[in-house]
């Protein structure tokens, strides 16, 4: 009596391979979004750790209100009133 073979697995499928593939790419691409967002919150965590450091007496016009609000405010604008190079003068005054 002779045995028959056993029964040929299916064919591996090209489109198995893409599903499996994208889902290797998506689990990396979460895997590297989460080690950035662990690496930004640890460096924010730093930044404020260090902040928390600096002495009120080095930065007085941060701490302190200003002596007198009296006065005259000034203050310097730079710019240009030049028109030039416009090509609608509609919402000039």
């Amino acid at each position: 009596m002779q045995r028959s073979a056993a029964p040929s697995s299916a064919p591996f499928s090209i489109g198995i391979a893409a599903r499996r593939i994208l889902v290797a790419v998506l689990v990396l691409a979460n895997v590297v979004v989460f080690a950035v967002l662990f690496y930004l919150n640890g460096l924010k965590t730093a930044i404020d750790t260090n902040i928390e450091q600096i002495p009120q007496d080095a930065l007085p016009a941060l701490v302190a209100p200003a002596d007198s609000t009296d006065g005259p405010i000034y203050l310097l604008l730079v710019g240009s009133d030049t028109r030039e190079n416009l090509e609608s003068l509609d919402f000039f005054g």
